[in-house]
């Protein structure tokens, strides 16, 4: 005794076709988008004994340099210098808050306060050599 009906086989096949398809375009198109032009990786260029980098370059808001990074673990009586680590970093009217540049937040978006507290994670940058102990920081990207 056979039920099965042959509209229902049909529609199986049809499935399992479509199925099939989609599954080679969907493979054929990763392997496309993953080809890079050449088989082989460009050689690194060297100059003057210094590997260059080859890489696609820094987007515009990795241009920010860090060198003062940390939580603060002492603050000045005057609140105008911090302590992370052995490095003390004072604050100036010269000093900038915040991140700039083309792609920035906002910055009532920016986690930058202007008042530094114990436990307060910070990250800034000086110009001056870190390794001193004691440095002026030229920008506070945060400090939340």
């Amino acid at each position: 005794m056979k039920t099965a009906n042959q509209a229902v086989k049909k529609n199986k096949a049809a499935i399992w076709a479509t199925s099939i398809a989609a599954c080679a375009v969907l493979t054929l198109s990763i392997y496309a988008v993953n080809q890079n032009g050449s088989s082989t990786a460009p050689a690194p260029t060297t100059k003057g004994g210094i590997v260059e980098n080859n890489g696609p370059g820094s987007a515009p808001s990795a241009k920010h340099r860090v060198n003062i990074d940390g939580v603060i673990e002492e603050v000045s009586a005057d609140g105008q210098s911090f302590r992370i680590g052995e490095l003390w970093v004072k604050v100036t009217e010269n000093t900038a808050y915040g991140i700039t540049g083309p792609t920035a937040p906002d910055p009532s978006e920016q986690l930058v306060s202007k008042e530094f507290k114990v436990g307060n994670t910070v990250s800034g940058f000086t110009s001056e050599d870190v390794t001193s102990g004691e440095v002026t920081a030229d920008a506070i990207y945060n400090n939340f």
